[in-house]
């Protein structure tokens, strides 16, 4: 049989599309181009005019709908209400929510909604509707919609409510929440939903089915489970609200399927052991074992020590990041940043540190770039190309000893006539009044370190210079992978507590005109949310200027 999943990139859909493939379906996984292309195609061209198959469309936005209002109309009405009018399926099922039972005072699948167009958090049950009306106004009892509950599962990107207070609890030892302990909703696991999907997608007799847990589960419950699992204490803020959601009717779907049994409480082990060992897998200080299976597309890590043992598909984004992390290790064993050169000087950088930072200088457009730390120009000379391509631009480089045949190079090379060079210490208040004096009243101005990388000097960096940093303007601490390597080759004992990332942090703490802020991807057609870099927790965004009044 063949599906066709939208939105496969998302938590429910490529668990749908693992499942199905796994189950010897032929399974079609549009992506951002071909939905692109959707929007403005009359589908007379392959490959919008073929056969879709079974369609479970689980495009949506959920935590962010309120920052992304057209992006949340587009996903749920206008994308949908195109393909539905403009391809060829066999039948076609919508993901609505249960969350359009607000209000309501039943939650059998035939109750009277309830929104109000006024109400800012209206809009997401509002858009939800007008895609289930788009779907059932068409004469056709194949195309269905299923209201599904709160997904319960291993979700890192998920912003919702149980994923907050999961990573909360698994990395750190407090945990406040909003609400009461007596709050309670529903909540239906990942597999779940998957298999209701299926039975919904090819055999439902109706149009419309409730995806739910068979029973609501409290806050209270989950805090004593948290609790139980990580240690983490919890509490809960002043005059916090009691929210009880009413149970979910799942009758409907249990008369023509098998009812679904698994609670919240029977899962939340699984859950939480599953956030456990990505953290860890993740965390610069762990030491476990990262294995890769290309024949099965599972990447393993396993830390028995610590009784972590996870599996991740090789093309989620969390299967990406842990193994990522392994190859970072071993790229820094072998040198591997010691084998690149930019226009004949050689620059000891991850390429795609690099090309971040392009993206960065070329979005933020400064003036003036300020870098500690010259070894063999060749990021003088990368900054340097960047400005000459935009048209404007200089580079001001410091370094405690500039070799002599380094400076040659620099200095003969055809953009040297964007680039000024401070032989000194780069914390000496002598280099830092002449880079000063360097820098014009209307400079807009970014700074780059990247010399001695133990936290103390970075953090004196941070203090000497990033107060030249431009509103909107990044400094940046270089190289903070050396808690991720420690214990490697050409490491020091110290590495794990003093490194550009500690420093980072210790100076956001004192300076509340900056905060660490990783850049988003400028272009993004893959799942992936996180840099593979060697300047964890380094970019430092100024957000304000206290001095300036």
């Amino acid at each position: 049989m063949k599906f066709t999943i939208f939105g496969a990139g998302g938590f429910i859909g490529r668990r749908l599309s693992d499942t199905l493939k796994a189950s010897g379906h032929e399974v079609a996984t549009p992506d951002r181009t071909w939905l692109s292309g959707a929007r403005n195609s009359d589908f007379k061209v392959a490959p919008y005019n073929a056969d879709l198959g079974q369609v479970i469309y689980c495009i949506g936005m959920t935590a962010d709908f309120r920052e992304k209002k057209r992006e949340t109309v587009d996903a749920h009405v206008s994308l949908l209400n195109t393909i539905l009018h403009s391809t060829k399926f066999e039948s076609f099922l919508y993901l609505s929510t249960t969350r359009v039972y607000l209000g309501c005072e039943t939650t059998s699948e035939a109750a009277r909604l309830s929104v109000d167009p006024q109400a800012a958090d209206d809009l997401y049950n509002l858009s939800k509707i007008m895609g289930e009306s788009a779907c059932l106004s068409l004469d056709n009892p194949k195309i269905r919609v299923a209201r599904v509950s709160n997904v319960a599962g291993f979700d890192p990107n998920s912003q919702n409510f149980l994923n907050s207070v999961i990573r909360t609890a698994v990395t750190s030892d407090a945990l406040t929440l909003g609400e009461s302990l007596e709050s309670a909703k529903n909540y239906v696991y990942v597999d779940d939903v998957v298999e209701a999907l299926i039975n919904i997608a090819t055999r439902a007799k109706g149009r419309i089915y409730n995806v739910a847990g068979p029973d609501n589960v409290s806050h209270g419950d989950i805090a004593a489970a948290l609790g139980r699992l990580t240690g983490v204490k919890t509490t809960v803020a002043d005059k916090a609200p009691t929210r009880i959601f009413p149970p979910i009717d799942m009758g409907r779907y249990s008369a023509e399927f098998p009812p679904i049994t698994r609670s919240l409480n029977d899962v939340i082990d699984d859950v939480v052991n599953s956030y456990r060992g990505y953290h860890h897998a993740l965390d610069p200080a762990s030491r476990g074992e990262t294995t890769i299976d290309e024949a099965r597309g599972i990447v393993r890590y396993r830390d028995e020590a610590r009784g972590i043992a996870l599996e991740l598909p090789m093309e989620s984004a969390e299967g990406w990041e842990v193994a990522s992390k392994a190859w970072l290790r071993v790229g820094w064993d072998v040198k591997h940043i010691y084998t690149f050169t930019w226009m004949g000087r050689p620059i000891i950088q991850l390429p795609e540190d690099m090309i971040r930072i392009q993206e960065l200088i070329h979005t933020t457009r400064p003036d003036v770039i300020i870098e500690t730390g010259i070894a063999h120009g060749g990021s003088l000379i990368y900054y340097a190309s960047l400005f000459e391509a935009m048209g404007h631009g200089r580079v001001i480089g410091v370094d405690i000893q500039i070799r002599p045949h380094n400076r040659r190079a620099i200095e003969e090379h055809p953009l040297f006539k964007r680039i000024e060079m401070f032989e000194g210490s780069s914390t000496s208040q002598a280099i830092v009044d002449q880079v000063k004096a360097r820098i014009g009243k209307d400079d807009k101005v970014m700074l780059i370190l990247d010399s001695n990388h133990t936290k103390d000097h970075v953090l004196a960096e941070l203090r000497a210079y990033a107060p030249l940093v431009t509103v909107g303007c990044y400094a940046v601490a270089a190289d903070g992978i050396m808690a991720q390597v420690a214990g490697g080759p050409r490491t020091g004992a110290d590495w794990p507590v003093s490194n550009p990332t500690e420093a980072a942090r210790a100076y956001v703490a004192e300076n509340e005109d900056f905060v660490i802020d990783m850049p988003a991807f400028e272009f993004n057609e893959s799942p992936l949310r996180h840099h593979v870099t060697y300047w964890p927790d380094g970019y430092l965004r100024r957000v304000k200027d206290s001095a300036a009044g």
